[in-house]
């Protein structure tokens, strides 16, 4: 008999306003889930070596370095995870430049908290295959 220990996955939340980090943390965290969060990109990228994330948000401007850098850096130091970006329904730029970059979601702001868990589950799924 084979045991399996099964650890948490950590979603990572990258955005400097604290509120909207602390709303995703309460909707995200479950008892299979850890929740981390940062207000910028580069204090994500130094944390990184501490942990495999299961699945990255992130907000579409952030403080110094910018989503599409902070996408390019992920995945540099070889990691994969799913980033989903959150953005503002009009910028139809910043939005093609985050997929072109590598985000597999890109969620506009105002935002369903539904539509965020639904997001979230298909990317932790796939990425899990």
């Amino acid at each position: 008999m084979t045991s399996t220990v099964q650890t948490k996955q950590t979603i990572c939340i990258i955005d400097p306003s604290l509120t909207l980090r602390q709303r995703l943390a309460c909707l995200l965290l479950t008892s299979t889930r850890e929740v981390k969060t940062f207000e910028s990109a580069e204090n994500f990228l130094v944390k990184l070596v501490d942990m495999e994330p299961a699945c990255i948000i992130s907000g579409a401007t952030l403080p110094g370095m910018g989503i599409v850098e902070l996408i390019y850096q992920f995945k540099l130091n070889g990691f994969d995870a799913p980033v989903i970006v959150l953005g503002e329904k009009d910028d139809v730029p910043q939005a093609v430049s985050a997929m072109r970059a590598g985000a597999v979601d890109f969620i506009d702001k105002p935002f369903t908290d539904q539509k965020l868990l639904v997001s979230v589950k298909r990317m932790i799924e796939s990425n899990s295959h």
